[in-house]
């Protein structure tokens, strides 16, 4: 009897302790655009499911430097992950080299007990200027004696988080995107109380919460399983309003059944960096220059002019199914070429067109683009053909699969061509999320005002399982990338 109610006791805990397993506890620690009373955290709060709980340790007034007593408490409850939110109130205290040093602090901290640390950077305030766009206004503040804006302090953030190789949530930057497309009138419509353009009403909070839903999904998938969607959110895709629309529908529900499974990041730049660590380059005229904004590439002026063209490597080498995700932000303003993205590329094994292509760079000096559909294996993925003006096939994204022994574009299309209208327009961040998997692949170009999934099929042409990344820009076109993953299957 003893011995069967130890096994009764023992199958209870292990029941208890599997219940826990799927649990997840988030802390939230900023300042009162994240707090209970005026923040976004009670309407982020409600966006998660049983199975999480939200610790919302934000404060009315705090600093970095204020509020660190609140954050060991916090941390004392084991957070499985933090999300961090300052810089209203340190902009008036202290400079972004202190804001940076606190900053640095409270994530030594947080992953000393166990957690997860994700910054988010300051939501920006709805200040606009006579043209009816967000103003970055210096904060003037006597008794402290210093100016500063609060842009320069989502910089720093965003720095910290690239320096110490931790997930960020720009959302300075979403949040100023959304505001300018919705104008000054509906973005009053979120003011906490009449005049007050830095808190939330329900529905400011519920407004920013649609911003940083889709943005944490990207930085911690992993969450995505806690979220619970509703007709109001953005992760309730097509809801209307300020909502951004999904086209495709059957190429959507592609998309999800080839992302789902086990998937391992093999590659992560934030691409603020050293470019040359990651990176080789094609080409003698095209220029890479990283900062804090990303990584710009810029194809050389002259039209028509194959030395003009670039195209950067990755200097590793991946295998089997892959997952490739970036930020990306069109600079050029050009009606004609194309940006191009190379998955697995490897030489044709022929002559001196080595399989490992670093051995044969000496012939890709003037990169042409016959060089590489009639010597490489790979897929390409062109988009960003034109501006949109609307018309139809002005713009298209179009999959091909080179086959170097044919010589020649003739039989690499990988059907069918999307013409997509509303994308890729100058000056708007895109994120875009490819999967090769198996023979096909699948691809998501995700703006403020859209969702659009594309499918192309490869049912006859030869599968390719392994080989470099590139990232084409013809001649003329120009380009800021940031946060690039790279994630290969495990094939669960």
């Amino acid at each position: 009897m003893r011995l069967a109610r130890n096994i009764m006791l023992l199958q209870a805990l292990v029941a208890t302790m599997a219940q826990g397993a799927d649990r997840v506890t988030i802390g939230l620690i900023g300042d009162s655009t994240v707090a209970v009373q005026s923040g976004w955290g009670p309407a982020f709060a409600g966006r998660f499911n049983n199975k999480a709980k939200v610790l919302n340790y934000a404060k009315n007034g705090a600093t970095l430097q204020a509020l660190s007593k609140r954050l060991d408490e916090l941390v004392k409850l084991k957070p499985d992950y933090v999300l961090i939110q300052f810089g209203h109130n340190d902009q008036k205290r202290y400079d972004t080299k202190a804001y940076s040093t606190h900053l640095k602090s409270y994530v030594a901290r947080i992953r000393k007990a166990g957690g997860k640390p994700i910054i988010v950077s300051s939501v920006v305030r709805r200040s606009f200027d006579k043209d009816g766009k967000i103003a970055n206004n210096m904060v003037k503040n006597e008794k402290y004696s210093y100016k500063a804006n609060l842009t320069a302090y989502a910089k720093a953030a965003e720095a910290v988080a690239a320096e110490l190789k931790l997930p960020f949530i720009d959302l300075h930057t979403i949040s100023t995107e959304h505001h300018n497309r919705i104008g000054k009138d509906a973005s009053m419509s979120y003011n906490f109380k009449e005049g007050d353009r830095t808190h939330f009403n329900k529905k400011g909070a519920e407004a920013i919460t649609d911003l940083i839903l889709p943005e944490l999904k990207k930085v911690a998938p992993e969450l995505t399983a806690y979220m619970t969607p509703n007709e109001n959110s953005a992760l309730s895709i097509g809801a209307g309003g300020d909502v951004p629309a999904v086209v495709n529908k059957p190429e959507e529900k592609a998309f999800k059944q080839a992302s789902s499974g086990t998937w391992k990041e093999a590659f992560v730049d934030s691409c603020s960096g050293d470019w040359k660590k990651r990176w080789f380059l094609d080409g003698e005229i095209g220029t890479v220059k990283t900062d804090v904004e990303g990584m710009t590439l810029t194809a050389g002026p002259e039209f028509k002019n194959d030395a003009h063209h670039m195209v950067l490597w990755t200097k590793e080498s991946f295998q089997g199914d892959l997952k490739i995700e970036y930020d990306y932000t069109r600079i050029d303003k050009e009606k004609q070429c194309v940006t191009i993205l190379y998955i697995q590329a490897t030489g044709s094994g022929k002559g001196q067109y080595a399989k490992d292509i670093t051995q044969w760079n000496n012939l890709r000096k003037v990169p042409s683009m016959s060089t590489y559909f009639n010597h490489m294996d790979t897929y390409h993925i062109s988009y960003a053909a034109f501006p949109n003006s609307g018309k139809e096939r002005t713009s298209y994204i179009r999959g091909r699969r080179y086959m170097p022994e044919k010589q020649g574009l003739k039989g690499t299309d990988l059907e069918p061509d999307y013409y997509p209208k509303g994308l890729f327009a100058t000056g708007v961040k895109h994120h875009i999320t490819v999967i090769k998997k198996d023979h096909d692949l699948f691809m998501c170009v995700e703006n403020p005002d859209l969702v659009y999934y594309c499918r192309m099929a490869n049912p006859k042409l030869p599968v390719i399982t392994e080989g470099r990344i590139g990232l084409r820009h013809m001649f003329t076109r120009s380009a800021t990338y940031k946060n690039i993953r790279i994630s290969t299957s495990k094939g669960e």
